[in-house]
């Protein structure tokens, strides 16, 4: 803790300056201009980028070979105004670090200081990835094909979320699935264009699109098992630009989410299978564009018990999850390839929900997330 006591005037500055210059997947540029001069004094092999604005370093141990333990934070933000009324607020209009991303990068950044500091000690390599785009577009996925945690591959690797909700420092766990698989899908109806007067001489796709998101309501109590949580939803309907005007198309658009990719399918598979029967029986043409994004995050049995195991000696309280969420991370394609666990590190009781407008970490939080991240390391890298 005396590391990081040394260290957190610095992170709490690298964290106001990533807040204020927020940016939206796969444009991060400054983000990552930041992250590399907090890190251009520490003794890092900085690869070159793998998807234009991630930052990955390798810190090398000075008691020779041994295992990689890698660790990974997300950078980017959302497209949202602010509304926190910090000093520090956002200066880039319509746009703002609502899911804690800034945080996120502060203190794999102060981790990365810390462990640079102990590097003699340590027996093996820590990775320190800064992954671009993981909300909406998971760049995540793009980052593993390319070979980001190759050579070597992890033999541990972890990620923290801010979690609004739980008291200051607490850390969340959950074996096996924790968040959900994400699947987003966009469905185009198309009709024969007409006068408002006479419906009969047209054919509605709104109608017909109406009659399909109707429908689609029962694909979950009636053909999901219930023991299989999965959600369907629907957040986009366009139509027409005319009271008095038949359009040519209509648009819906929504989000499926389960906690198996089993279940996931059958959710998109039914989807296809009544649209497409309902388009027959109202005359109209139906196209899919359907991208299984985010797949189940899945932490492993023996990397969660080495997190408790983490937290506990660093004197960090536990909560143990009995529910998985049902939003997406990037990180399952980490989690895909390496054994790995993501934890949740609690941001406050009185908090606003991720994506609000009004949601700002307490920036105490950072001391918790930077010790659990170099304890990990530790634990596999210190040479006894």
């Amino acid at each position: 803790m005396e590391h990081v006591e040394k260290i957190y005037p610095g992170v709490v500055a690298l964290r106001r300056k990533l807040h204020q210059t927020p940016e939206i997947a796969g444009k991060e540029f400054k983000t990552q201009a930041t992250i590399l001069d907090y890190i251009k004094d520490l003794p890092l092999e900085i690869h070159p980028p793998y998807l234009e604005t991630d930052v990955v370093a390798m810190l090398k141990g000075g008691k020779g070979d041994g295992p990689n333990v890698t660790l990974r934070a997300d950078i980017d933000a959302l497209g949202l105004p602010e509304n926190t009324g910090a000093e520090f607020s956002s200066q880039i209009p319509g746009m703002m670090h609502a899911c804690g991303h800034d945080i996120h990068t502060a203190m794999l950044a102060g981790a990365a200081r810390i462990l640079s500091e102990m590097k003699d000690e340590l027996k093996g390599t820590v990775r320190f990835v800064w992954q671009p785009g993981e909300e909406c577009v998971a760049m995540g996925k793009q980052l593993v094909e390319a070979g980001a945690i190759d050579n070597p591959l992890p033999d541990r690797m972890t990620a923290i979320h801010v979690c609004p909700g739980l008291p200051v420092g607490t850390i969340a766990l959950k074996y096996g699935a924790i968040m959900a698989s994400s699947t987003h899908f966009k469905v185009t109806v198309k009709g024969k264009s007409g006068h408002g007067s006479a419906p009969f001489k047209s054919v509605s796709p709104i109608i017909a699109a109406a009659a399909m998101i109707t429908d689609l309501q029962q694909i979950i109590p009636n053909r999901i098992d219930p023991q299989n949580a999965a959600v369907l939803s629907f957040g986009i309907f366009k139509s027409g630009a005319s009271d008095n005007v038949i359009p040519d198309e209509a648009v819906f658009a929504g989000s499926i989410r389960a906690l198996d990719m089993k279940t996931a399918h059958l959710v998109a598979d039914s989807l296809v299978e009544i649209c497409e029967g309902l388009a027959k029986a109202y005359k109209v043409e139906v196209s899919f564009d359907i991208n299984f994004s985010y797949n189940v995050t899945h932490n492993d049995k023996e990397q969660t018990d080495i997190a408790a195991k983490v937290a506990k000696r660093s004197d960090i309280p536990v909560v143990w999850l009995e529910k998985a969420s049902m939003g997406g991370e990037d990180f399952c394609y980490f989690l895909e390839k390496a054994p790995g666990v993501y934890i949740r590190l609690g941001a406050g009781e009185d908090q606003p929900p991720l994506h609000n407008s009004k949601l700002l970490p307490p920036e105490e939080m950072m001391k918790y997330g930077i010790k659990y991240l170099v304890e990990f390391a530790l634990d596999a890298l210190k040479d006894k």
